[in-house]
């Protein structure tokens, strides 16, 4: 019996290795894109743009849930970094760099509660028809985009754990050099 187990065990996983590698170099199809113009609407229910930034700034998009204890853990943490926080690196100026955080297919009062409970500092974008993240080969949450002032996706990372957001505020810091 646990011989089975085991057997069954290990076919699982090795057919599971090629959806993994597939699923990765879906998301992966997102570097290098130019970012299509898009309307937003914060939490608050102002629209924007991301026209907006197009020339002036590196824009970060992290794509979240509120359900999703990694995406919570992954926005408090980037709010910790340098590029977020620009008090602790001298090299960025205010205005240097947009973090948005777009909540994927929530209902507005959930997000409100969302940031007002975790006392979010990071811009909320609601996407709640799933229109934003459509654009993208959004996968595992949370799905980080590092866009630069042309428009153009230069890091993609998904999930999180402890640390990489070390890694996401460098490929920030190297687009403002």
């Amino acid at each position: 019996m646990l011989k089975r187990v085991v057997i069954t065990i290990l076919v699982l996983s090795l057919l599971l290795i090629p959806v993994k590698a597939i699923f990765a170099q879906e998301q992966g199809q997102d570097l290098g894109k130019k970012v299509p113009d898009f309307v937003f609407k914060n939490a608050q229910g102002k629209k924007g743009s991301i026209q907006f930034f197009r020339g002036k700034m590196p824009v970060v998009l992290i794509f979240w849930e509120s359900t999703d204890p990694k995406c919570k853990e992954a926005i408090k943490s980037l709010e910790g970094t340098p590029a977020f926080t620009h008090q602790y690196n001298k090299e960025l100026k205010p205005d240097s760099v947009k973090f948005i955080a777009v909540n994927l297919a929530e209902e507005d009062f959930k997000v409100k509660a969302f940031i007002e409970s975790n006392k979010l500092k990071i811009p909320v974008v609601v996407d709640p028809d799933v229109e934003i993240s459509g654009l993208f080969n959004v996968g595992e949450l949370p799905y980080i985009l590092v866009i630069d002032k042309k428009g153009i996706v230069k890091y993609v990372h998904s999930g999180y754990k402890p640390g990489d957001e070390k890694t996401i505020n460098n490929e920030v810091l190297k687009l403002n050099k």
